[in-house]
């Protein structure tokens, strides 16, 4: 009888220690399809390992390092910000120029016409 309950609780041991394909530990209860830790049932990207949720529903994943990753995941309207100016490229009139960037450019550019106009009218004036 002992060697039963031995062996009982070997296998016990054994696959508590063992991952099981197929199935979801972390997250969920049932299949994991993708195998990421989330079951099928709480898991909103079913075929991506990389992503599991997607909190505003934009169809981009909550994680940052996944496929198709979401730079604002609680903004159902962005989720890109190919400029990494903070301010997500279907809102942003210049998604391509970081917009801090381009400003500070802007007002230095603003800045060397007035100078430059300033020094036009003096020279003008000596003439």
């Amino acid at each position: 009888m002992w060697r039963l309950a031995a062996s009982l609780l070997l296998l016990f041991v054994l696959l508590a220690a063992c991952p099981v394909t197929g199935t979801a530990r972390a997250q969920g209860a049932g299949k994991d399809t993708d195998g990421d830790g989330w079951a099928d049932d709480v898991d909103d990207f079913r075929m991506d390992p990389t992503q599991w949720r997607d909190s505003d529903g934009d169809g981009h994943g909550d994680n940052p390092e996944g496929l198709q990753a979401d730079a604002f995941p609680h903004d159902p309207a962005e989720w890109k910000d190919w400029d990494s100016d903070g301010m997500g490229d279907n809102a942003d009139p210049l998604p391509r120029v970081n917009n801090y960037l381009g400003a500070s450019a802007l007002a230095l550019g603003s800045v060397y016409a007035v100078g430059y106009l300033v020094w036009m009218g003096k020279q003008r004036k000596s003439d």
